[in-house]
C-alpha cells in the first residue's frame, strides 16, 4: 500500500527534476567580434551568466580588436573594445611610435525577457548600444530577439538597428556536435561598409557572414569566419565566471568547523577562568580568529566579554559560524551570556550577545545557526567593562607584524611610444599594531617587468589647464623598487554608530600627509553618512622626499581635499551606492558617483563618474572623470580563505580633474566589509 502511494510522488519528483534540468540547460554562448553576446558581427538577445568576465583578441580585417566583456547583472552586459586600424598611422603620433590609429569603445546591452524567467517557450528580447562612448564612429542602437530550440541544438535571431547597424539583421547558430563543442553560425549583416571609418574596410561582396566556432573547454572559445563576403576573420576569447566561483582550489587549508572537544564544566577551582580563556583563545586561533581580551563580569548576570579580530574571513556569516561553534562547546555552564566584540583595522565594528541557554540548544542541535543568529543579532558596541566591574581573564597584544604579498598590474593606453604600456610586479610589506592601538601599514613594490621608461607624462594633444596632481602618475611607477605606503592610523568607535579616524604618513606612491574622517553608520542601517578631509603633499618621483612644485600651479602647492560622503546598500541586489561631494585635489569642486556590485565569490565590480567645475577639455569637449574597477578576492587562487583583494582600475582618460588622494583605510569600507552578507 505504501509503495503504491509513493509511486505517483516519485514520478512527480522525477518530472520536476527533468523540468528543472531542461530550464537550466544552456546552448553554447558566443561572443561576437566586438565582445558582445552574439555571432560574428551581429548581436543576439542572449546573456551569459551573471559575474562572467571575458577577454578576447580578434583579427577582423582591417582591424585588430582587444575586447573585454563583463556580465554585471543577469540582464545587463557591458563590454569594451580597443580597436586598432591596421595599416593606418595615427594622424598625431603615428610616426613618434604610437603606430596605427586606434579607438576605444564601450557597449552595453539590456535584456528585458529571458527564457529562464519562467518563460521557457518565449524568445529572449534585448536592446543595446554599441560605441556609445568615445569617437562614436561605430555607434549603433539595436533591438533584438532570439529564440532557442534546445532539442535541436539551434537558435535564431532577428533584430533591427540604426546607426552602423542599419535596418533589419539576423543570425543563426547550430551545434550538431555538442560534446565536441563545434557550432556553425551565419548572419545577415546590414552594415553599410561604404561609410566605414577605415578606407580598407569599405568593400562588401555580399551581406552574409558565416563561420565555425569551437569550444574545446568551457573557458575557451575559438572562432574563424568569412565576413563581408571576402575577408577571413579569427578570434580567441577566454571567459570565466568569477562572480559565482568557489575558487580554483578547495579550501583544504582552512580548519574544519570546531566540533570538539566539548568542555562546558563550570568555572571553579577545577576549571580556573584563566585556563578556560587560554583554551578559548587557542580554539579561536585555529579557526583563524585572534582573541585579544576576555573579561568576566559578575553583576546581575555572569557574562564573558571577548574582543576578537577576524583575520581570515570576508563574510560575516563565516565569522559568526566559527565563533558560535567554539562558544557552544566551550562556554562554562555557570556563565549566563557571552558578549563578542568584532574588531577590524583597529576599530570595534559591532558586537553579538549569546545566551548560554541558546548556545546549549545549538550544541545539542535543537537550534540551527539561523535561529541562533536571530536570537543574537548584530548590535552596537558597548563600553568595555572596567577593572572594578570585571575580572581580566586573558590579555594578548594585537599582532605587531602580519606580512601580505600580492601581485600588481598597472596599464596605460595611448602612449606616443606605443599603444599599451604596463608594469607588472609584486607588492609586499607588513601591517599590524603599534602600542596595541595604532594600526600601521607599509608596502614596498618591485617591478618584475616594465615598459614605462619611455612614456611621457604630458598630454600634448589635450594639454591640461589644471594643476598636475594625477596625470603624471606614470613617473611614480617606473622605479625598480619603491616605498608605496607607510602610514599610521588610529580609529575610534564613539558609540551610537559613530566612528572616527586619524591617519598620517605616506598614503600612496604620489601623496603623503594627514587625514581625518567621521562616519555615522548605525549597526543595522543600510545608510551611512560621513565627513572627511586631508592635507597632503606630493611626493617626489624617487626617494622619500616631498615637493611643492606642481606644473600649472603658481606658488607652493599643498593639496587639500574634503568631502561629504553618502552611502547606501541595496541588499536585494548586493549593490552599494556612494556619493563623495566636495573639493578635489586640483581645487575643483563637484561630486563623484560610484556604484559597486558584490558577487557571491567576493568579486566586486565598480563604475564611477565625477562631475566637477574643473572645465577640463579633451578633444574640444568637457571631460569628466569616469572609469571601472575590479576587486578580485585573492583566495580564489588559494587553498585557504583570505580577506585580501587584487584590484585593477581603468579610467577613460588619465586627467587631473576629479582627482583624489588615498588617505589610509576608509571607515566605511572597513565596517561595511565586516557586515558583508551574501
Amino acid at each position: 500500500m505504501f509503495a503504491q502511494e509513493a509511486d505517483p510522488l516519485l514520478r512527480d519528483l522525477e518530472l520536476v527534476r527533468q523540468i528543472d534540468c531542461e530550464i537550466a540547460e544552456r546552448l553554447p554562448f558566443f561572443y561576437n567580434n566586438t565582445g558582445v553576446g552574439g555571432y560574428l558581427n551581429m548581436p543576439s538577445a542572449r546573456m551569459n551568466e551573471e559575474g562572467t568576465i571575458s577577454l578576447g583578441l580578434v583579427s577582423l580585417p582591417p582591424y585588430t580588436l582587444l575586447n573585454l566583456n563583463f556580465q554585471m547583472f543577469s540582464h545587463i552586459e557591458f563590454s569594451g573594445n580597443y580597436r586598432i586600424f591596421n595599416g593606418i598611422l595615427d594622424g598625431n603620433f603615428g610616426k613618434q611610435g604610437f603606430g596605427n590609429q586606434a579607438d576605444r569603445q564601450a557597449n552595453v546591452k539590456f535584456a528585458f525577457l529571458r527564457p529562464s524567467e519562467n518563460f521557457p517557450f518565449l524568445p529572449s528580447f534585448a536592446m543595446g548600444w554599441n560605441d556609445f562612448f568615445g569617437s562614436r564612429d561605430f555607434n549603433s542602437f539595436y533591438f533584438v530577439g532570439t529564440k532557442e530550440w534546445k532539442e535541436y541544438n539551434a537558435e535564431l535571431t532577428v533584430g533591427w538597428g540604426k546607426g552602423r547597424i542599419s535596418g533589419f539583421f539576423g543570425g543563426a547558430a547550430w551545434t550538431p556536435f555538442r560534446k565536441l563543442g563545434l557550432s556553425l553560425v551565419a548572419e545577415y549583416d546590414p552594415i553599410n561598409y561604404e561609410d566605414d571609418p577605415s578606407p580598407k574596410g569599405r568593400s562588401q561582396k555580399y551581406p552574409i557572414n558565416f563561420g565555425l566556432i569551437y569550444t574545446p573547454i568551457p573557458l575557451l572559445q575559438l572562432q574563424v569566419s568569412q565576413v563581408r563576403g571576402e575577408k577571413l576573420a579569427a578570434s580567441a576569447s577566454l571567459n570565466y565566471n568569477f562572480g559565482s566561483s568557489n575558487g580554483l582550489y578547495p579550501k583544504i587549508d582552512n580548519a574544519p568547523i570546531y566540533k570538539g572537544p566539548v568542555d562546558v564544566h563550570p568555572l571553579d577551582q577545577l576549571r580556573p577562568g584563566r585556563l578556560f580563556a587560554s583554551e578559548l583563545a587557542f580554539a579561536l586561533l585555529e579557526q583563524g580568529l585572534y582573541l585579544t581580551k576576555v573579561y568576566l563580569q559578575c553583576e546581575e548576570k555572569r557574562a564573558l566579554w571577548l574582543r576578537v579580530i577576524n583575520t581570515r574571513y570576508r563574510e560575516e556569516g563565516d565569522f559568526r559560524s566559527r565563533v558560535e561553534n567554539v562558544l557552544a562547546r566551550l562556554i562554562p555552564e555557570n556563565v549566563d551570556e557571552a558578549i563578542v566584540v568584532l574588531e577590524a583595522d583597529g576599530v570595534q565594528a559591532q558586537q553579538y550577545t549569546y545566551r548560554e541557554q541558546d548556545l546549549e540548544k545549538f550544541r545539542e542541535e535543537r537550534m540551527d545557526e539561523f535561529e541562533l543568529e536571530v536570537l543574537s543579532p548584530r548590535a552596537e558596541v558597548e563600553s568595555p567593562p572596567n577593572s572594578y566591574d570585571a575580572i581580566a581573564l586573558f590579555r594578548r597584544k594585537k599582532p605587531i607584524v602580519t606580512l601580505t604579498v600580492r601581485p600588481r598590474a598597472i596599464t596605460f593606453f595611448g602612449s606616443t611610444s606605443g599603444k599599451l604600456k604596463a608594469t607588472f610586479g609584486v607588492v609586499a610589506g607588513p601591517e599590524g599594531y603599534l602600542f596595541d592601538s595604532l594600526y600601521y601599514k607599509m608596502q614596498v613594490a618591485t617591478n618584475l617587468y616594465t615598459s614605462l621608461s619611455d612614456v611621457g607624462d604630458r598630454d600634448f594633444l589635450n594639454p591640461s589647464k589644471l594643476p598636475v596632481v594625477r596625470s603624471d602618475k606614470v613617473r611614480y611607477y617606473d622605479s625598480t623598487i619603491s616605498l608605496e605606503q607607510a602610514y599610521l592610523q588610529k580609529s575610534f568607535n564613539m558609540g551610537g554608530g559613530t566612528f572616527s579616524r586619524l591617519a598620517t604618513g605616506y598614503f600612496e606612491p604620489m601623496y603623503g600627509g594627514v587625514a581625518g574622517e567621521f562616519l555615522y553608520y548605525p549597526v543595522n542601517s543600510d545608510w551611512a553618512v560621513g565627513l572627511e578631509g586631508a592635507v597632503v603633499v606630493k611626493r617626489k618621483t624617487d626617494g622619500l622626499g616631498f615637493t611643492t612644485d606642481v606644473r600649472n600651479y603658481d606658488g607652493t602647492f599643498i593639496g587639500t581635499q574634503g568631502f561629504l560622503n553618502l552611502y547606501y546598500d541595496f541588499r536585494p541586489l548586493h549593490l552599494s551606492f556612494a556619493i563623495n561631494a566636495g573639493q578635489f585635489l586640483a581645487k575643483d569642486w563637484g561630486a563623484r558617483f560610484s556604484l559597486t556590485k558584490t558577487y557571491r565569490s567576493g568579486l566586486q565590480f565598480s563604475l564611477w563618474y565625477t562631475f566637477t567645475n574643473g572645465g577640463d577639455r579633451v578633444n574640444h569637449k568637457n571631460y569628466y572623470d569616469k572609469g571601472i574597477a575590479f576587486f578580485i578576492p585573492l583566495d580564489l587562487f588559494l587553498q585557504k580563505s583570505s580577506r585580501s583583494y587584487v584590484g585593477y582600475a581603468m579610467a577613460a582618460w588619465l586627467r587631473d580633474v576629479g582627482a583624489q588622494s588615498r588617505t589610509g583605510k576608509p571607515l566605511y569600507r572597513t565596517i561595511n566589509g565586516e557586515r558583508l552578507r551574501y
